[in-house]
């Protein structure tokens, strides 16, 4: 790929000032376009370069840790300790020296196992004086390792790999210790968020929207809430709030790409809020997700907290929609864009009447929430077509077939026998998946045609 690209720029340099005598080529854009391409032509192999490398790192560290495992009883103390702290420094000076030689990729990756030998260091150092420690704590102290690590070096890597120990020592505190919501994980994920703004890491940013989302879907999934067992419906109102705060991401992000030192962030955020949001819609469209008795068991409670909540949810939506939209007329923006503050206003209604029914109309609440998950998806489709975005439309699509998927499941599994269920689910997947992949590639295909790719 390299030397197609180098050949391409060779030839464009011939060809170039030929195109600008005939006038097919702006004399003041000849040396931009030579120097997009040969921009491309120096970067296009960096990215294998680089996943190779991690990819080493991650094996090489794989494989000292498995041989330290299966030898460790043989290895005198003293011995344990030269090698582990030998590791861990020429790890980390073989990477300066890559560094400081522009030898980026295979730095990065040095880097990279340099935070794998740290944690190692850190569980294997206890073994040896038999340290009885809180032991997400060891975790807590890798994180924070990797992220100095990420700091100094400005290593990506490091970052991403913190993010991960980040969100794996809250679920350690969340799932062993019954300790939700574990707030002190947005210690270091705010941490992580001002490095990724200082050096413009779209990957690590990708990487902090997922630990976010991990982070939201273990609070639902945990045992306890405020540090008491989990009370009838909170999960619903919770899922609920969810579907709102997916929305704000995604008003967030556009907001984000009017303005110059925030418009390459915008794409992950967008992408991370409309994920969540019809995900959240998507566990909603259940009616086993609205059954709930609060007021027989705890004395009606709840519906006071979760509304509060849910009203300071809906609140903050609306608060972003008026920035997002303020001097804007509304008549002057598309009808799907006009009617999604029509869909706000019912979502929000919904919300609210779910949570003071009680769990008295499970069916009615699922099926007002299905037609929210069809209309929202639809939205999100015209959305990409309308800004040439192709991974909204993959997006919007993927959902839709998921959702219909799980509602002939819901369905027709107690309707139809069990032979027939499976033929007739058959038939209509094979032929919805085609109808649904063609529809697909037809719109991506005018969004390339349009200038605008993935």
């Amino acid at each position: 790929m390299a030397r197609l690209r180098t050949g391409f720029l060779q030839r464009l340099q011939t060809e170039l000032p030929v195109w600008v005598r005939h006038g097919w080529v702006a004399p003041q854009h000849q040396q931009s376009i030579l120097d997009h391409v040969a921009h491309q032509a120096e970067s296009s192999p960096r990215y294998l370069v680089i996943v190779l490398c991690a990819m080493g790192a991650l094996l090489l560290g794989a494989g000292v840790i498995t041989f330290f495992a299966a030898n460790w009883g043989l290895i005198p103390k003293a011995a344990k300790l030269a090698i582990l702290f030998g590791a861990l420094g020429g790890c980390y000076g073989a990477a300066s020296f890559c560094l400081a030689r522009g030898v980026e990729a295979l730095g990065q990756g040095l880097l990279l196992l340099g935070v794998l030998l740290f944690g190692a260091n850190i569980f294997l150092i206890a073994q040896i004086y038999h340290i009885d420690a809180y032991y997400p704590n060891g975790v807590l102290v890798w994180a924070v390792g990797a992220l100095a690590t990420a700091a100094a070096a400005r290593s990506q890597f490091a970052l991403v790999a913190a993010l991960a120990l980040a969100t794996l020592w809250s679920g350690m505190e969340t799932f062993e210790f019954d300790r939700g919501p574990h707030w002190f994980f947005f210690l270091p994920w705010m941490a992580a968020l001002g490095l990724i703004y200082r050096h413009h890491w779209l990957t690590a940013l990708r990487v902090a929207c997922g630990a976010l989302l991990g982070w939201c879907l273990m609070l639902v999934l945990a045992g306890h809430f405020m540090d008491r067992p989990w009370l009838a419906g909170g999960r619903m109102a919770l899922w609920q709030i969810y579907v709102f705060l997916g929305i704000a991401l995604y008003i967030l992000g556009r907001g984000m790409s009017w303005y110059p030192r925030w418009a390459r962030f915008a794409a992950p955020v967008i992408t991370a809020g409309a994920v969540w949001a019809v995900a959240a819609l998507f566990v909603l469209t259940f009616p086993e997700s609205q059954r709930f008795g609060v007021r027989q068991e705890f004395g009606g409670a709840l519906p006071a907290v979760w509304i509060g909540a849910t009203v300071a949810m809906l609140l903050l939506v609306a608060g972003l929609m008026a920035w997002r939209y303020h001097g804007t007329p509304l008549s002057t923006l598309p009808l799907y864009r006009q009617g999604a503050f029509i869909w706000l206003v019912v979502a929000g209604a919904l919300a609210l009447g779910n949570l003071v029914a009680d769990g008295l109309y499970p069916g009615w609440m699922a099926f007002g929430y299905n037609l929210l998950s069809v209309s929202g998806v639809v939205w999100l489709v015209m959305t990409g077509v309308d800004r040439a975005e192709a991974r909204l439309v993959n997006l919007g699509f993927m959902f839709f077939a998921v959702l219909l998927l799980a509602r002939y499941f819901d369905t027709f599994w107690t309707l139809l026998g069990r032979s027939f269920f499976f033929m007739v689910g058959g038939v209509l997947l094979l032929v919805g998946g085609f109808l649904l992949e063609r529809s697909r590639r037809h719109l991506t295909a005018r969004i390339a045609a349009s200038g605008g790719g993935a």
